[in-house]
This record gives structure tokens, C-alpha cells and sequence, in this order.
């Protein structure tokens, strides 16, 4: 299990803000494209076993926010892929704590999948590092 450090983040804001270091968020960006990378590449299989685990993926879900514009829930795909697109290329500089507890139930849900989905033969990403990840508050200093 990956550890991510965080400190709270002072602002205005009504949402708990965090700070992580760079090398995590470099950590965070590298899953979640992975995470797309893989996904996308496994919904071309006709199994019907890994169509229900890509269903998983790309099915809007309730214990995620709703989205403004489409009038739905997020599915993990388009979670992780606003994630990416608002930190990436939007002006999205840190984590809500909201936010950190899905990332983390997403990439640790995608593990179990890839560990299942080994089970059958199927390995993707042979030189990918994937573990299960805690966000954890900095309560002493490092």
C-alpha cells in the first residue's frame, strides 16, 4: 500500500482543500492514465466476464458527485478523467479531501480488478507498479 501524505490547505473555501508533495501527485497522474490506458484497452474484449468489469468502469455511479452538466453521476472513468482534465489542463492546483476519498476508492478497486482479471491470462501492462493507495494527513512533520 502507497502512503500519501497531506496537509490541510487554508482557504476560504467550504471544501476541505489538501497540499500533497510533487513525486505524489506525479504518482496519482501516472495511475489514473494508466487506469484510463487500461480500461480502454480491456473494453475491446468480447468476454462477457470483463464487459461486466468495464461496465464497473464507464457506469455512472451514485456513491460518486453528480455532474453538473450531463445530469448525472460520474462513472470512475469520467471521475478520473475530470481529475486529469481539471488538474492537468484546467486551474485545479489541489485535492478536496471529497475527491482524494474517490481517487482512492477507484485505484484501489481498479487493483482488485487487474488482479482478477490476471487470473484469466489477461496482463496488459507488464511494466506497470500498481498497489492500492491511503490518503493520510501529515500530523507530524517528516
Amino acid at each position: 500500500m502507497i502512503q500519501i501524505y497531506y496537509d490541510l490547505k487554508q482557504t476560504t473555501a467550504t471544501t476541505n482543500y489538501m497540499t500533497i508533495e510533487q513525486k505524489d501527485w506525479d504518482y496519482l497522474i501516472a495511475q489514473i492514465i494508466g487506469i484510463q490506458s487500461y480500461m480502454c484497452e480491456l473494453s475491446l474484449s468480447t468476454n462477457a466476464d470483463i464487459k461486466d468489469l468495464v461496465k464497473w468502469f464507464t457506469k455512472p455511479n451514485s456513491s460518486l458527485p453528480f455532474h453538473s452538466k450531463f445530469k448525472k453521476h460520474n462513472s470512475p472513468q469520467s471521475f478520473i478523467s475530470g481529475t486529469l482534465n481539471n488538474t492537468m489542463f484546467g486551474n485545479q492546483r489541489d485535492l478536496s479531501e471529497v475527491q482524494a476519498q474517490h481517487l482512492q476508492m477507484i485505484i484501489n478497486t481498479f487493483v482488485g480488478i487487474v488482479d482478477a482479471i490476471k487470473d484469466l491470462k489477461i496482463d496488459l501492462q507488464k511494466n506497470s507498479t500498481l498497489d492500492t493507495i491511503m490518503f493520510t494527513e501529515n500530523l507530524w512533520v517528516r
